[in-house]
C-alpha cells in the first residue's frame, strides 16, 4: 500500500476501533508523563529537534494547528509537550505548567503539573501564543508565582527582568489541543539548536537535545533544504544516538526557498526522500509552510495545507516523485500519530513490567534504609543499649565476636613468654670454663611442671632481656657481696632476696606492654562497634566516641594503678603460702644442679656415688651402665622395705659439696622463681580484665546514659540535635519515595487502563 492511500486510510479510522485504542494510548502516555513517570520509565514519545531558523516552528504550527512565539530575537527557551486529541467537542486548547526540576537542573521529588490559566475556546485562538509567551517566563522565572504572569501582555512580558531568570529550563509548557480536526498524537519541541552563543549556553541547549532523544523516542529533525544534510548539528546529534536511523524521521522545511535554477539540488533532495541516499528506516517527509507575507495576512491553518498541496501538485520533480506520500503536512501527521500508536501498543507489556520491577526494586532499596527517627530520646537509648550488649559478647568472645578475646590471649601469652624469659640462668658448675662441653639447660623443666622452655617461636617483650648466666663462683662472689653478721654455715637472706628482686623488678615493663596491647584491642573493638551502631548519625557518633575514649581513659588509668599494687606485691618482703609446691621445686631443682655438677668431664676424677640419673641419659664416660642399674636395684629393694626413696634422695646421701651453699641458694632462688611466675601469669591478666576491660564493659552504658543526660527534661530537643541523619542518607530516602510515589501512580494508572 502506497503511502498516501495509507494515510487517507488511516484519516477515515477516526472513529473506528483505531482511533479509540490510539486515543487511549495517547492518554495513557499522557497521564504517566503527568505523574513523572519518564524520570523512571523509558516512555515512547516524538522529540521535535533542529537547528534554529531550520523551519522547526513552522513544522510544530503546521502539526498542532496553533501559532508560537516566532518575532526576532524570541526563541524557545524550554520543552514544549503538544498533546493533540481528536474530539467532537469544539476546538480547545488547555496550557499547563509541568516542573519536573529545581532552579539547579536536579530532580524534584514530586513532579507537579499545574493549570496555566483557564482554558481557550476556539474564538480565543489567537491567544495561545501570548498565553505561550506567559507560560515560558513563567517557566524561567521559578522564583516567581507563576499566577504574576497570567495577565501580563507583550510588551510587560519582553520588558520583565528578574536576577535569577534562567536562560533555559528543562521544565515544561504542556499543551493540551483537542477538536474535530486534530490527529491524536504528542510530541515535545525541543529549544533550537544554537552555535553563536556562550559555550555554556550551547552545551546545555545541545544537552537538553540529547538527554531527550534517547531511548524509546521518535527523533523528528528539521532539516532546511537551502543547506546540505551533512552540515546540519542537528542531524549529526541524531545519528550519534541513533546510528541505525531506525528511530529517525527526516523533515524537509523551505522547499520553496530553493530557487528555479536550483535543479541539481531538488534532484539530490529527490533522491534523499525516494531513500537512494541518506537512507532511514521511516524516511523523510517534505512540508511546506507558509511564509512571512503569507503569515502576515493572517493565513489560516486550513487555507495553508491547500497552498502546500497545490505547491507540491504544480512544481517539479516533487510532482513526479514516486512517493507522493512523503509530501505535505497531513500525511507527516498521520503517520506520525501510525507510528507512535504502534510503539506504545508494542511497548505496553514492558513498559508495564519495568514499572512493577522497578517500583519492587525501589520498595526493596527503601526497606534497606533505616527507617526515620519518631522518638529521639528512645532512639538514643536504644542505641546506647545495643552498643553495650554488643561490647559485652565482644569480651565474652561470643560467636561472630571473637576477634578481641582472641587478640588478648596472644598478648597475655607474649606477658607469660615475657616473665619466663626472667629466668635465672644458674649453671652448676665452676665457672665457664668447667662448664664447657656439659650439656645442661637452666630453663629445662619437669614435665610435673606443666611449663615449657623458652621457643625462638615465642614473642617476649623488647625490653626483656634473658638473665645472664651464673656459675658456682659468681655465686660465691654474690653470696661473700651480701655476708654481714651472718654465723658460720648461714647464708645470708639477702643473697636470695636481692636476686629475686632483680628478677621480678623485670617484669613491670611487660606487664604494662601487657596491658596497653589490651587497651589497643578494646579501643579497637569500640572503635568497630560504635562505626557500626552510630555511623548513621555523625553529630551523636562523634560524641559518644569522645564520650566512651574519655571513659577508657579514666578506667585505663584504675585498671594502671590496680597493675602496679600487684606487681609490688612481687616485692619486698618475699612470701609464699604454697610450701609444698616451692618445697618440691627446690628439691628438684636441688637434685638437678648436683647430678649435673658431678656429670664431670673425663678428665675429672669420677664422684664416689654412682650415677642417679636414668641409665638411658646416662653420659658417656661416666661410670658403667652397671652401676647405673644397681641403683634401680637398691630403689627398687628399699621400696620393699617400705621407704619411699627417689634417684633425687639418694643424691643427698654424697658426700658434701664444697659448693654446697652455692647449690642451695640457687635451688632456693629458682624455686621462689616457679612460684612467683606461676601466679603472676594469672594475676596480671586477671587484674586487667577485672579491673579495666569488664569494668569498662559493665559500666559504659550508664555512664553513656548520665553524660548524655538521658533522664533530664530537654533530653528530647538535646537527642534531636545529635540524630541528623548523613545528608547523603536523606537525600536517598527522599529520592526513593519521591520515585516510589511516582511509580505507584504510574503503576496504578497501567492497572486501570482499559486497553490491556
Amino acid at each position: 500500500m502506497s503511502l498516501d492511500r495509507e494515510s487517507l486510510h488511516i484519516d477515515n479510522l477516526s472513529t473506528s476501533n483505531y482511533a479509540r485504542r490510539r486515543s487511549q494510548l495517547m492518554q495513557l502516555i499522557k497521564q504517566l508523563r503527568a505523574v513523572g513517570a519518564q524520570a523512571d520509565v523509558d516512555l515512547p514519545r516524538i522529540a521535535v529537534i533542529g537547528n534554529q531558523s531550520a523551519g522547526k516552528s513552522s513544522l510544530v504550527e503546521a502539526i498542532s494547528g496553533i501559532t508560537v512565539p516566532r518575532d526576532s530575537g524570541t526563541c524557545t527557551r524550554c520543552p514544549m509537550e503538544c498533546r493533540l486529541a481528536t474530539s467532537s467537542d469544539p476546538w480547545y486548547c488547555q496550557v499547563s505548567l509541568r516542573f519536573e526540576y529545581d532552579e539547579f537542573g536536579k530532580p524534584l521529588k514530586d513532579v507537579r503539573e499545574i493549570l496555566f490559566g483557564p482554558g481557550l475556546s476556539e474564538h480565543e485562538k489567537d491567544r495561545v501564543e501570548l498565553v505561550l509567551r506567559r507560560a515560558q517566563t513563567a517557566i524561567l522565572n521559578p522564583h516567581v508565582p507563576h499566577t504574576n504572569f497570567l495577565d501580563l501582555d507583550v510588551e510587560e512580558l519582553k520588558g520583565f527582568k528578574h536576577g535569577q531568570a534562567l536562560k533555559f529550563s528543562r521544565n515544561v509548557v504542556c499543551l493540551d489541543i483537542s477538536g474535530p480536526e486534530q490527529t491524536d498524537l504528542s510530541f515535545v519541541d525541543l529549544p533550537g539548536i544554537i552555535q553563536n552563543d556562550e559555550p555554556d549556553i550551547v552545551r546545555l541547549v545541545e544537552d537538553l537535545v540529547v538527554t531527550n532523544i534517547k531511548g524509546n523516542c521518535l527523533i523528528l529533525v528539521a532539516l532546511p533544504m537551502t543547506d546540505d544534510i551533512e552540515n546540519q548539528k542537528a542531524a549529526r546529534l541524531a545519528k550519534q544516538e541513533d546510528q541505525t536511523g531506525r528511530r529517525t524521521i527526516g523533515v524537509l522545511t523551505k522547499p520553496d526557498y530553493l530557487t528555479s535554477g536550483s535543479t541539481k539540488r531538488r534532484q539530490d533532495w529527490l533522491d534523499v526522500i525516494e531513500g537512494r541516499v541518506h537512507r532511514l528506516k521511516h524516511g523523510y517527509f517534505v512540508t511546506r509552510q507558509p511564509d512571512d507575507d503569507e503569515r502576515a495576512q493572517g493565513i489560516t491553518s486550513e487555507r495553508a495545507r491547500q497552498v502546500e498541496s497545490e505547491f507540491f501538485d504544480t512544481h517539479a520533480p516533487w510532482n513526479m516523485s514516486m512517493e507522493p506520500g512523503r509530501f505535505g503536512t497531513r500525511n507527516l501527521t498521520a503517520t506520525l500519530s501510525k507510528l507512535l500508536t504502534e510503539i506504545i501498543d508494542e511497548s505496553l507489556p514492558a513498559l508495564r513490567s519495568e514499572v512493577h520491577s522497578s517500583l519492587e526494586k525501589c520498595r526493596t532499596a527503601l526497606e534497606q534504609l533505616p527507617r526515620p527517627v519518631d522518638d529521639p530520646s528512645t532512639e538514643v537509648l536504644n542505641m546506647i543499649t545495643w552498643f553495650s550488649s554488643e561490647l559485652k559478647e565482644h569480651a565474652n568472645g561470643l560467636p561472630g565476636c571473637e576477634k578481641m578475646v582472641q587478640t588478648n590471649r596472644a598478648t597475655y601469652h607474649d606477658f607469660k613468654v615475657s616473665v619466663r624469659r626472667t629466668v635465672p640462668r644458674f649453671y652448676p658448675f665452676k665457672d665457664k670454663k668447667n662448664g664447657q662441653g656439659r650439656s645442661f639447660d637452666p630453663d629445662s623443666t619437669d614435665d610435673s611442671d606443666g611449663e615449657e622452655s623458652i621457643r625462638a617461636s615465642d614473642k617476649p617483650s623488647p625490653t626483656v632481656e634473658r638473665s645472664k648466666p651464673m656459675y658456682l663462683k659468681d655465686m660465691r662472689k654474690h653470696i661473700k657481696s651480701c655476708l654481714t653478721w651472718e654465723l658460720p654455715g648461714n647464708v645470708p637472706y639477702h643473697a636470695k632476696t636481692a636476686l629475686i628482686s632483680n628478677i621480678t623488678q623485670q617484669w613491670q615493663d611487660p606487664a604494662k606492654e601487657c596491658f596497653h596491647g589490651v587497651a589497643d584491642a578494646l579501643r579497637l573493638a569500640l572503635s568497630g562497634i560504635i562505626d557500626k551502631k552510630f555511623s548513621r548519625f555523625k553529630a551523636l557518633e562523634a560524641h559518644v566516641r569522645e564520650l566512651v575514649f574519655e571513659e577508657v581513659r579514666v578506667r585505663q588509668e584504675q585498671g594502671l594503678l590496680t597493675l602496679e599494687m600487684i606487681l609490688k606485691l612481687e616485692g619486698p618482703p618475699l612470701f609464699t603460702q604454697n610450701t609444698h609446691y616451692n618445697a618440691s621445686v627446690r628439691d628438684k631443682w636441688l637434685a638437678k644442679y648436683k647430678s649435673a655438677k658431678r656429670s664431670a668431664p673425663a678428665q675429672e676424677p669420677l664422684p664416689t656415688l654412682p650415677y642417679v640419673g636414668s641409665p638411658d641419659e646416662m653420659p658417656n664416660g661416666y661410670g658403667s651402665r652397671g652401676a647405673a642399674m644397681s641403683i634401680e636395684d637398691a630403689l627398687a629393694s628399699l621400696a620393699k622395705a617400705g621407704y619411699n626413696v627417689t634417684r633425687e634422695s639418694l643424691a643427698k646421701l654424697a658426700p658434701v659439696d664444697e659448693y654446697e651453699e652455692e647449690l642451695g641458694v640457687m635451688a632456693d632462688v629458682r624455686a621462689y622463681f616457679q612460684v612467683a611466675y606461676k601466679r603472676v601469669i594469672d594475676y596480671v591478666p586477671l587484674a586487667i580484665e577485672h579491673t579495666f576491660v569488664r569494668a569498662l564493659v559493665e559500666g559504659i552504658q550508664g555512664s553513656l546514659i548520665k553524660k548524655l543526660r538521658l533522664g533530664e527534661p530537654d533530653s528530647r530537643q538535646r537527642c534531636a540535635l545529635f540524630l541528623n541523619e548523613d545528608q547523603n542518607v536523606v537525600l536517598l530516602r527522599e529520592e526513593l519515595e519521591a520515585r516510589r510515589h511516582r511509580l505507584e501512580q504510574a503503576n496504578h494508572e497501567l492497572l486501570n487502563f482499559g486497553g490491556f
